[in-house]
């Protein structure tokens, strides 16, 4: 019983987290990808998230995304083996080249602290093959 209410008000205290505006980067100042991630509530009260990657002399903006909780979240902490399990639903980016697929991953044991995210990218050129990439991230 105590240990159910334990991670009651653990969950309880991540989700009131998650809302808020705050920024997490990559641990990896070598990347070629993912660097920065900016998470906030837009005007109308929607959550969202602003991803910058690796480009010179200064980082691209692949742009603004509405975020929504995975619904099986919970049941993902419950079943899921692995450090990381995702909190918000996919990510889709498509551009004339590449159609890149963003999942973004809580920590179980350090949530909204340290986060995975897994990059998907389905290229349009048959000559090119696709790639999966993931980033080690903490908040800042």
């Amino acid at each position: 019983m105590k240990r159910i209410l334990f991670l009651l008000i653990v969950m309880m205290g991540c989700f009131a987290k998650a809302q808020s505006n705050f920024t997490i980067k990559t641990i990896n100042r070598n990347t070629r990808g993912i660097t920065q991630m900016n998470f906030h509530k837009d005007a109308r009260g929607d959550f969202r998230v602003r991803i910058y990657a690796k480009c010179s002399p200064k980082d691209c903006d692949w742009g603004s995304f509405e975020l929504t909780k995975d619904v099986s979240f919970n049941e993902y902490l419950k079943r899921k083996k692995g450090p990381y399990v995702p909190y918000y639903r996919p990510i889709t980016i498509k551009k004339s080249f590449v159609t890149r697929t963003v999942t973004i991953n809580v920590r179980k044991d350090d949530p909204f602290r340290r986060f995975r995210v897994d990059v998907f990218s389905n290229y349009k050129d048959p000559k090119r093959k696709d790639k999966t990439e993931y980033y080690i991230m903490k908040r800042q």
